[in-house]
């Protein structure tokens, strides 16, 4: 990657299903893991504690969701889907399509608009 460059930030991004599975089941750990250490440590302690606890606990469910989103964002982009198909998950019903594809379906084996096949390396996104 040459300096400077803002490849990272394009929505010309795609990522395999394995990329994608390992990198949002690393993301779920974490999440578990820093909510509930947080949520354990305030213990009984004064609401002080509690809501400043809260606020943490609050800003980091909403960091790792929207990382969670961008990843979806990413494997659609691989399948040749729009990524604002990932708002769907919040969708009754229609989050199950959503879903099946990017954890089920094979993406593009070719080019498609949102870039180059990825590269079969099962790495993290982080």
């Amino acid at each position: 990657m040459r300096h400077g460059s803002t490849e990272h930030l394009e929505n010309k991004n795609r990522i395999n299903r394995a990329t994608f599975i390992f990198s949002f089941v690393a993301a779920t750990i974490l999440q578990i893991i820093l909510i509930g250490g947080l949520s354990l440590s305030v213990g009984g302690d004064t609401s002080q504690d509690t809501g400043i606890a809260g606020l943490i606990v609050g800003v980091v469910f909403l960091v790792l969701v929207a990382y969670q989103l961008r990843l979806y964002r990413k494997r659609l982009h691989d399948r040749n889907s729009s990524g604002w198909w990932a708002l769907a998950l919040y969708v009754p019903l229609l989050n199950i399509f959503v879903i099946i594809e990017a954890w089920f379906l094979k993406g593009d084996e070719a080019d498609n608009k949102y870039g180059k096949p990825p590269k079969n390396i099962y790495i993290s996104e982080f």
